[in-house]
This record gives structure tokens, sequence and C-alpha cells, in this order.
């Protein structure tokens, strides 16, 4: 997703904010995306019907610092730089009640596009994450917000190449992920 894309999404999403009498939206980002020469931005909508649960849609991107490549063994300590290049994923959280506060639980299906390169040149490969998630959401005001979660998913790959020259990635099947989001209620 290009950056013009994005914006039009957020001018969507902040015009029908204004038409909500209630804070039935919310923005999210990951800081640590940004620090590691990347972005993130979560659009958040809990509906009337359903006040505990939130539904959202994300996109973000990273480049994978060597602890995340050297997680999985048959890829540790051989040259690969990873970069998570584009995520589109489908979220929902349920809390205990309407407040949107504390402990949560939640799924997210994503589509993810990952660029790779080592010695002799570069690929990239495209998954399908499954991840289950929980954690805690602590409302600093009415508006602002720190969440922290931490999941587990499957990941697929379906597309792509995860090969450079004579070198294989080791695309991980089981993926163990953890953040804080900063949000904004509206």
């Amino acid at each position: 997703m290009n950056y013009k894309s994005l914006l039009a999404a957020t001018a969507l999403f902040s015009t029908l904010s204004l038409q909500a009498e209630t804070k039935n939206y919310a923005i999210e980002v990951d800081p640590s995306t940004y620090a590691f020469d990347g972005y993130s931005i979560h659009l958040k909508k809990r509906f009337e019907s359903l006040p505990n649960v939130q539904f959202g849609v994300g996109v973000y991107a990273m480049d994978f610092p060597d602890v995340f490549v050297d997680m999985h063994s048959k890829n540790k300590d051989k040259g690969w730089n990873v970069r998570l290049d584009n995520g589109v994923g489908l979220f929902a959280d349920v809390y205990a009640d309407e407040s949107l506060s504390g402990w949560f639980y939640g799924g997210q299906v994503a589509f993810q596009r990952y660029e790779i390169d080592n010695i002799g040149g570069s690929s990239s490969y495209d998954t399908l994450l499954l991840m289950g998630h929980g954690g805690y959401r602590y409302n600093i005001n009415e508006q602002w917000y720190l969440k922290f979660w931490g999941g587990v998913g499957y990941s697929h790959k379906f597309s792509g190449s995860n090969r450079v020259g004579a070198l294989e990635y080791d695309v991980p099947k089981v993926v163990p992920f953890g953040a804080l989001h900063i949000g904004y209620s509206f």
C-alpha cells in the first residue's frame, strides 16, 4: 500500500468519525516500526451492536533486526537481511466491557510481502499470517491509550521466492510477535 492509499484511508476514516456521537473510532501506531525504518498505522472501529469488540485494519512495514532473523535457527548467522516490506492485516479485539480497557484477546489475518537479500542478490515472497493475540490496554485518558500485546501466528508462503542464488531463506511457519501500540480514540 503506498502513501496515497494510506492518506485516502485515513481521510475516509476521519470523515466517518465526525459523524460518530461516541468514541467508536481509534488510530494506533507501533513506534518500534518507525525505529526499524518502517511504518504502522491501524484504523479501528467499534460498532454499537458489539460495544466490547473493536475491529480494525492496519498497514505496516519494518526491517527485521538480526535478533528476529536469528530467532529461527535455520537462518541464524547466515547473513540474511529481511524486510517486512508491506503488511496489510484485519484485526478483532474482544474486551471484558465497553470501556475497551484492561485485558483483551483477539486475532488477525494478514497478507505480508517480505524482501530478503544476501550475498549475490535479493528476492521477495508473500505470506498469509493467521495469529491469535492477547494483551492489556491502559487508557491514559478519554482519548489516549497504550496497548501491550503479544501473539503467536502461523505463516504460510503462497507466492514468490525465498531463494537468493544458491541460498535458501527458511520461512518460519510459527511466528511469535509482540508490540506496544499508542492509540487515540475519537
